[in-house]
């Protein structure tokens, strides 16, 4: 199968001059698929890798230049996509390591470097290789609307990693000490689910400015949907606590009606009667009523006035 994330947590790694600039790209570089997600500039995070044809790619690099090109694949049910099953544009990515697991996979560890996209295919057999041409992000000049965003999008991402146990406090910690605008719409966009197609249309986006309004709005749709499903879930803990509390006072009611002589047939008759409403599949509102009246004649004493009645 492509390359596929290891794990859910990715690793910040900020490097000096948005990224090594440096750095010269072959003229055919190995293109790894990666399925099921979108690897950024400037993140670093685990990848295994089990399909043949990659671990073949991996292994040839490794003992060169180290580099490799990172695209996602657009179907992630696709094992070993072709070239046109795969995004145009990714990442310039170097592999730091390799490990061997023991059922036959290989574990790397991969840093995004630069934003690539494809221009020419070079071969298939036996990986696919290509010609790329970079394609730098444009940094932003530190306008009022980019420090605006930039503020926003922290904010909520902090609220969205409270309501999310499975996503790290540390990365708020991360994301709060990030001063490049570009570099915490990247950490973002790998921390916080979203769909493949959005997570590629963030890397696609030239402008830092329009990455993190995008981010923005998804974020603001996450809060939504988990704010509400927690108040859902407060609610229901909530009707749960009253049911209980409910079925504790009426059971010490009892034992203070047997204490004072005043069980027996009183007790009898109302379970009998809350057996005949059970029975009776009368309308919610009826029942309702009806439950409201026998829990009213349990609290009387048999010797009320009211009882009768």
């Amino acid at each position: 199968m492509p390359a596929s994330a290891a794990v859910n947590k990715p690793t910040n790694d900020p490097v000096q001059g948005h990224d090594a600039v440096s750095i010269l790209i072959p003229d055919q570089l190995p293109i790894l698929p990666v399925r099921g997600l979108v690897v950024y500039p400037m993140m670093t995070l685990p990848l295994t890798i089990g399909q043949p044809r990659s671990v073949r790619l991996v292994d040839d690099v490794v003992v060169g230049d180290r580099l490799v090109g990172l695209f996602a694949s657009k179907d992630p049910t696709v094992d070993q996509p072709a070239p046109d099953q795969l995004y145009t544009m990714g990442t310039l990515a170097m592999i730091h390591r390799l490990i061997k697991a023991p059922d036959g996979t290989t574990r790397v560890i991969c840093h995004g470097m630069k934003r690539i996209r494809i221009e020419q295919w070079a071969a298939e057999e036996p990986f696919l290789k290509t010609k790329v041409v970079e394609v730098p992000d444009l940094f932003a000049s530190g306008g009022v609307e980019t420090e605006a965003l930039t503020r926003n999008v922290l904010e909520l991402f902090s609220r969205l990693v409270a309501l999310m146990p499975n996503l790290p406090e540390e990365l708020i910690t991360a994301a709060s000490h990030l001063e490049d605008p570009l570099q915490l719409a990247y950490l973002v966009s790998t921390s916080i689910r979203m769909e493949l197609a959005e997570a590629q249309a963030i890397l696609e986006m030239d402008g830092v400015t329009d990455k993190l309004r995008r981010l923005y709005s998804i974020l603001m749709r996450e809060l939504e949907v988990l704010e509400l499903g927690k108040k859902i879930e407060n609610e229901a803990q909530s009707e749960i606590g009253k049911v209980q509390r409910e079925y504790y006072l009426r059971e010490q009611l009892k034992a203070i009606q047997k204490e004072l002589g005043e069980g027996g047939e009183h007790v009898a008759e109302a379970e009998d009667l809350r057996k005949k409403i059970a029975e009776a599949k009368m309308h919610e509102e009826a029942e309702k009523e009806a439950m409201r009246e026998l829990n009213r004649l349990e609290r009387l004493s048999p010797s009320s006035p009211e009882y009768g009645v």
